[in-house]
């Protein structure tokens, strides 16, 4: 899992035999932006973090706890990396990294279960909006909101429809929380979003295409730009800024696993 931070700069190189399986998080404008902010789960279930700065990174710093899952990372204006984490008993922990002094918060148990990997997004171009998306123990999908300067939870809301067997995939633009899921049928892709203004629900749209893992997805605060292992496990893009323009094959590579 790597986000982009500002502003601090490294130095040291480091390498560590870790299980980096997570995902990028961020605009697709800042591809070449540093510093960032890698954060995965180790070979041993832990939890580690590193920052990098043109093409070398900090020794790895473990935060306290474990994971069966890659975690999730945000970074919002309040000078935080916001991290998400399914706990060993399949809770939903959050906790945050201190980017001015690089202290870490602790972990605070939110309410509720997951059996699959939380999804934490933040909206830095338009709303400034904290949002984190999980799959329900009853395979439902649920939301809920940070308030970055209180740090306060807006609780827990279910989408009104819709299942998943897997992780969520989520991303914020002007008009929203958008949420991409695999469908219950272990295949099928359903996007829908909800409106900011109202928290209005669009409903689901399903989408051409399958695919046998979780999506993933990222905004550049006005379009979403879709990942996903196809069923002949090669990788595809999609982009939408109010339509999707269409799957397009990344021409080398394939994956037995969700992109990133």
């Amino acid at each position: 899992m790597l986000a982009y931070v500002y502003p601090p700069a490294v130095s040291k190189n480091s390498y560590a035999q870790l299980d980096a399986r997570g995902t990028l998080l961020g605009s697709s404008q800042y591809t070449n932006h540093d510093p960032y902010i890698i954060v995965v789960r180790g070979a041993d279930n832990k939890i580690y973090y590193t920052l990098c700065n043109n093409n070398t990174c900090n020794n790895w710093v473990q935060l306290p706890g474990s994971t069966p899952d890659a975690p999730s990372v945000a970074v919002g204006k309040e000078g935080r990396a916001y991290i998400a984490v399914r706990g060993m008993d399949n809770g939903i922990y959050f906790g945050y990294i201190n980017l001015n002094n690089w202290t870490f918060s602790g972990w605070t148990k939110l309410p509720g279960s997951t059996p699959s990997r939380p999804v934490i997004t933040f909206d830095r171009y338009v709303f400034e909006m904290v949002a984190l998306v999980v799959r329900g123990m009853d395979n439902g999908i649920y939301y809920n909101i940070l308030d970055e300067k209180s740090l306060k939870w807006s609780g827990w809301k279910h989408l009104p429809t819709g299942l998943t067997i897997d992780a969520p995939a989520a991303a914020i633009i002007d008009m929203g929380l958008q949420i991409v899921v695999r469908g219950s049928d272990g295949k099928t892709l359903w996007h829908s979003y909800l409106y900011r203004y109202d928290w209005t629900f669009s409903g689901w749209t399903k989408l051409p295409g399958s695919t046998p893992s979780a999506p993933y997805m990222i905004s550049d605060g006005y379009r979403l730009w879709l990942a996903v292992r196809g069923m002949d496990n090669k990788v595809y893009i999609n982009c939408w800024g109010g339509d999707w323009v269409g799957w397009k094959q990344v021409p080398t590579g394939s994956t037995i696993s969700s992109p990133a």
